[in-house]
């Protein structure tokens, strides 16, 4: 399990716990940033 951390471009912030690599959660940060029509300013992601 992972805690989340993502500060988007617009200075939106997000927190979620996930069961999923570095990558991956790196990866779905930067597919919701899309969406949002931003991108990925921070990301920060601790084993827990």
């Amino acid at each position: 399990m992972r805690r989340i951390k993502v500060i988007y471009g617009d200075g939106t912030t997000e927190r979620y716990c996930v069961n999923v690599s570095y990558a991956e959660a790196l990866e779905l940060a930067r597919r919701q940033a899309r969406k949002q029509g931003t991108y990925v300013r921070g990301f920060s992601c601790v084993r827990i």
